[in-house]
């Protein structure tokens, strides 16, 4: 997976991708990149 840079996308890709790394990580076991937004995470943000 290419690196996102998710300081520069909307909120919404930010969303979207962290519920793609939360399934990710229950499909394949693995950590989201460091950057990466995980949904509990998104819940802090308005």
């Amino acid at each position: 997976m290419p690196y996102l840079d998710l300081l520069h996308i909307s909120l919404a890709d930010q969303r979207l991708y962290g519920f793609a790394c939360g399934q990710q990580r229950v499909s394949a076991g693995v950590c989201c990149p460091p950057v990466g937004f995980s949904l509990s995470s998104m819940k802090d943000y308005p």
